[in-house]
């Protein structure tokens, strides 16, 4: 079972399918429309801490916007 699974699985990537799980979209977030305020905040030196605590996030949201997005 296993050696036919693996057999038509490379012959699917051979003729161009793509195997795997797809990559997720990206989601809207509360963070959209104010990416120009945080790179002004960030240019005056504000860290992701301080900057989630401005727009009540989580850092690892803001960290993931800042990463995304700029």
């Amino acid at each position: 079972m296993r050696t036919l699974t693996k057999q038509a699985l490379a012959l699917k990537k051979s003729k161009g399918f793509k195997l795997g799980r797809p990559k997720g979209a990206l989601g809207k977030s509360k963070l959209d429309g104010k990416l120009e305020e945080i790179k002004d905040f960030r240019d005056k030196g504000l860290n992701v801490t301080a900057l989630a605590k401005i727009y009540g996030v989580s850092w690892t949201c803001m960290r993931n916007f800042l990463n995304t997005k700029i």
